[in-house]
């Protein structure tokens, strides 16, 4: 929205630092007015695309999240039954959108389907909680891994 909105702006003061500048070439039959405003149209444009980079940076590179988001996040994992600890865990921001990536070690008694289901629970409520999260990498830190790998 900012970046058309921005877009429509510049285009409305590149038409009228051009019809400034061919008007004052006109009245005063100098050249040089229009040459200034060729060059005032590309000085508009510039800033425009400066503006627009802006804008679109978080589109094109992936940023972390706000510290708060992380540390709320944080908070509400090692509240969750199942999680023993919160190993890792990474917040990335994606647009509008939430990249997590969670290492944590789990209490999880029984099969791998128990492990799955639980996995899948966690998800599932950080998902409800965090309206923006729309990838989440789970990757369970479990005690038994050193004597029974699954």
């Amino acid at each position: 929205m900012m970046l058309a909105v921005g877009e429509d702006f510049a285009s409305v003061v590149g038409v009228v630092v051009s019809l400034i500048a061919v008007v004052a070439s006109m009245l005063n039959g100098n050249p040089l007015f229009d040459a200034i405003g060729g060059i005032g149209v590309g000085i508009v444009l510039m800033g425009t695309a400066l503006f627009s980079m802006q804008e679109i940076k978080s589109l094109l590179i992936v940023e972390s999240a706000d510290q708060h988001v992380r540390e709320t996040m944080d908070t509400w994992l090692r509240t969750r039954p199942g999680i023993r600890r919160v190993v890792s865990l990474v917040v990335l921001k994606w647009a509008d959108d939430l990249v997590i990536a969670v290492q944590a070690g789990l209490e999880v008694e029984g099969s791998a389907n128990d492990l799955v289901r639980t996995i899948d629970r966690i998800e599932n409520e950080l998902k409800s909680q965090f309206p923006a999260a729309r990838w989440i990498y789970f990757e369970p830190e479990l005690r038994e891994h050193a004597r029974n790998p699954l």
